[in-house]
């Protein structure tokens, strides 16, 4: 098995074990994940991370091998909206406990953050995200903002957080993310 083949293995393994108790990672735990489905709580997460650009039903026929059967958009959407907002960080820490970190002269992490700015579906109610009208934009527009963290000498990602784009905190939210990590990597202990 080469490296990359042992990575998706491992990650796949993770997912497995928290499919062991998919209640810890439930909006509604004893009711969410409890019933037999095609697109279980296992196969929900591995679909929602080896999903690529086509459509949500031409990728759910994909996943399922093409099987007419395959769940519908639909099912697909009562699916994920079961799962806690902390699923996949809790997944992203717990992988990435597996593979050491690199340390600068043997005790420094070298952490990196950039945000970024993704224009999103044009809705003026929703105050968190709207822009009016100005000289850039004749019908005003809505935006999310994001902050990913990232170790530069391991090359992986640490962090992301998406923010309504009216309300980014950059400053405060870096200092929060880097003092944070220790804490959100047990959350779901």
């Amino acid at each position: 098995m080469n490296y990359p083949e042992q990575v998706k293995s491992m990650l796949w393994a993770d997912i497995f074990e928290m499919s062991k108790s998919p209640w810890r990672f439930a909006k509604t735990p004893g009711t969410d994940f409890s019933r037999k489905r095609k697109l279980n709580f296992e196969n929900l997460l591995r679909f929602l991370i080896s999903m690529e650009s086509g459509t949500t039903g031409h990728e759910l026929l994909k996943y399922f091998d093409y099987d007419i059967d395959a769940p519908s958009n639909s099912a697909f959407y009562q699916q994920r909206q079961k799962l806690l907002p902390g699923t996949f960080p809790y997944l992203s820490r717990r992988f990435n406990s597996r593979y050491p970190f690199a340390l600068y002269k043997g005790k420094y992490n070298l952490v990196a953050a950039d945000g970024s700015e993704f224009n999103i579906a044009r809705n003026p109610d929703d105050p968190d995200t709207f822009h009016p009208p100005s000289g850039k934009s004749t019908k005003g527009f809505n935006m999310l903002h994001t902050i990913a963290l990232y170790d530069i000498l391991s090359k992986r990602y640490l962090d992301c957080v998406v923010q309504p784009g009216r309300k980014r905190m950059n400053s405060a939210l870096f200092v929060t993310l880097l003092t944070d990590i220790p804490t959100r990597a047990t959350r779901f202990s």
